[in-house]
């Protein structure tokens, strides 16, 4: 007999095994002007010219090394005529700037929140951003980002003849601004990036905001109240991304299909990520599980011990 087979519940199964929701991480190396592509879609523009649709953007980043230049977490555009929005930060400010754009790159509004950049090195941090939809001259105001599950105030906003986002056929990055070649990056992340969500109708609450960072514990967005708006989710280096024999894809977790494509080979980072022992654990309820999510009788299996000599 194998082990532990006359302990084992035949007729059943084994109940599924609790894991942490973020085991792995994407590391985008420093000098290596890596970043993730994914192809143009209307769930990642929030505008027709004429009118702003709220959104949300969250996740986790962790610089691993001394930030010395401006360095772009994500953005959708070719950084002139055909623009949309961007949120990077600003090296010789020491903030982090969310800008809208409205289609020309000249007529923007933006909002400048302050970011010590070495507070947070070594240091898994959440992320939020949120627009309320308002356009127009307003549009600045409507801007919001939060640290830690905390609300930033904003030191800056400014406007120059906004009206409202356009929808182009531009691709959206992570870790690099707006490009017009497909395959260019510039201004790249340096360090890990995590659990990467987007809200599309909604610019999350406070409450929620709170709920996502989950005191610092990473968490499954479409578990979590308004996830219905939620229109793309890279979750960075688990679920199938982390089954990759070459890694080259990112997969959108949503099911929507915006899996992201990784340009000079950013790396899976196996067992680093966000959270701690102290954090929850969920059920996979199709994996580490045989059969346990039927719960029904089965008929005979043939299983063959390792230690069978047939």
């Amino acid at each position: 007999k194998g082990f532990e087979e006359l302990d084992y519940n035949w007729k059943f199964g084994h109940a599924p095994v609790p894991e942490p929701w973020s085991k792995n991480s994407i590391l985008f190396a420093s000098g290596s002007d890596q970043a993730l592509r994914v192809a143009d879609t209307t769930d990642l523009s929030f505008g027709d010219s004429t009118n702003d649709t709220p959104f949300s953007v969250s996740f986790w980043m962790n610089w691993n090394s001394a930030v010395s230049a401006d360095q772009y977490f994500f953005s959708k555009g070719d950084g002139a005529l055909n623009a949309e929005y961007e949120a990077y930060f600003d090296h010789s400010t020491s903030r982090i700037v969310v800008e809208l754009q409205d289609s020309d790159i000249s007529k923007r509004v933006w909002a400048e929140f302050p970011f010590v950049a070495s507070t947070y090195l070594g240091v898994w941090t959440h992320i939020a951003i949120t627009y309320s939809g308002v356009g127009g001259s307003s549009a600045k105001n409507g801007i919001k980002l939060y640290v830690n599950g905390t609300e930033v105030a904003a030191a800056v906003t400014n406007g120059i003849g906004y009206t409202a986002m356009h929808n182009t056929s531009q691709f959206f990055r992570i870790s690099s601004a707006q490009q017009s070649a497909a395959s260019s990056v510039d201004r790249a992340f340096d360090g890990y990036l995590d659990d990467f969500a987007v809200w599309k109708g909604q610019a999350l609450t406070s409450a929620q905001v709170t709920s996502v960072y989950n005191k610092g514990c990473p968490t499954n967005n479409l578990l979590l109240s308004g996830s219905g708006d939620i229109v793309a989710y890279w979750r960075m280096g688990d679920g199938p991304d982390s089954q990759q024999s070459s890694y080259g894809t990112v997969y959108d977790f949503t099911g929507n299909g915006h899996s992201a494509t990784a340009l000079n080979s950013p790396t899976l980072a196996q067992g680093i990520s966000p959270g701690d022992s102290s954090c929850p654990s969920f059920i996979d309820f199709n994996k580490n599980c045989l059969w346990w999510s039927q719960r029904a009788e089965r008929g005979a299996v043939e299983f063959k011990s390792a230690l069978s000599p047939n």
